[in-house]
């Protein structure tokens, strides 16, 4: 005996008090096939096992459903009147969840999404301004950090990452890429004009880096500059903090073009450019039934991909 049959025997036997719906069900399945064999493939059973379902049924209701022969089975007059009521019974069973699917296609509840501040700050506003005019039964948790949230604690239900998560539990799809360059602000241009486009050149201008984040100089290093946190001469880790100190004139720094257009900072020229930043939309696998999450998921990246490969996000001529 297998262990689905295994399970379905474990059943037996059925109060007399209490009608199972899955003994109607096959009762059902096999009036309409007008035979074990088919019944029990289209049921995934056994034809022991549902042959010792339609037994069980015919003891708790104490008459006989079924005549059985070697060409099928065929009903009895107490088996035809009992099929009218049942199906009526899966007639309702059917509305029911139907009534139940439209209720889940609605979305609705608390949806919990974490991303870097520049992101939260600049990026995901206007899309989530459109969700809650679109969705309002969908509350939304905005964290915005530049700490990765652990999904699989679920301290967020979606998140927005720039690095391509390897636990099998999360699903994550690439929406685009955050281009990257460096930029001034007009006023410090005017007082310390631009480095021409070499290494040296760039460096003996006044920089802004991070403080413990290596995620400069892992792009200057990609983009052929060797160099270490001595460099900058301004850090913080704080990206809102670092976009308005490059706005105002404090060094040269490095900024998503699309902000840095915003800002009115004007490009300023390397070696080679930055490699652009893969943005990734991440979620716990075992969300993927929750319509809420799935509906804040899909706007977040249409809304982002559309941001991504806005001309205003492009990257700049060379």
């Amino acid at each position: 005996m297998n262990d689905v049959d295994a399970r379905h025997d474990a059943d037996f036997p059925l109060p007399a008090s209490a009608l199972d719906w899955n003994a109607v069900r096959l009762f059902l399945a096999v009036a309409r096939a007008g035979s074990l064999t088919l019944a029990a493939g289209r049921t995934g059973l056994s034809q022991p096992t549902l042959g010792r379902r339609i037994d069980a049924l015919e003891a708790q209701l104490g008459t006989t459903l079924f005549l059985r022969g070697r060409r099928g089975v065929v009903l009895t007059d107490a088996g035809a009147d009992l099929l009218v009521r049942a199906e009526a019974m899966a007639a309702e069973a059917d509305a029911f969840q139907r009534a139940a699917t439209g209720r889940k296609t609605v979305p609705a509840g608390d949806v919990r999404i974490t991303a870097s501040r520049v992101v939260s700050t600049y990026l995901l506003p206007p899309i989530l301004t459109a969700l809650g005019q679109s969705d309002p039964q969908i509350h939304i948790d905005v964290v915005a950090s530049d700490e990765v949230a652990n999904l699989l604690r679920r301290d967020a239900d979606i998140a927005v990452r720039m690095v391509r998560p390897t636990q099998p539990e999360l699903i994550a799809r690439k929406i685009g890429e955050l281009r990257l360059g460096a930029f001034a602000a007009p006023s410090y241009v005017q007082a310390h004009g631009l480095p021409e486009p070499e290494a040296q050149s760039l460096l003996s201008h006044r920089l802004l880096g991070y403080d413990r984040s290596t995620l400069i100089l892992d792009g200057l290093r990609a983009a052929g500059l060797q160099t270490t946190r001595d460099a900058f001469a301004l850090r913080t880790d704080d990206q809102i903090v670092y976009a308005h100190l490059l706005a105002s004139g404090a060094g040269i720094g490095f900024s998503p073009v699309a902000l840095a257009r915003r800002q009115g900072l004007i490009p300023v020229p390397l070696p080679v450019p930055i490699p652009p930043l893969p943005v990734w939309l991440v979620a716990h696998r075992d969300l993927r039934t929750n319509a809420a999450v799935r509906r804040v998921s899909d706007v977040i990246a249409r809304g982002l991909t559309r941001a991504l490969q806005s001309k205003e996000a492009a990257p700049e001529p060379r």
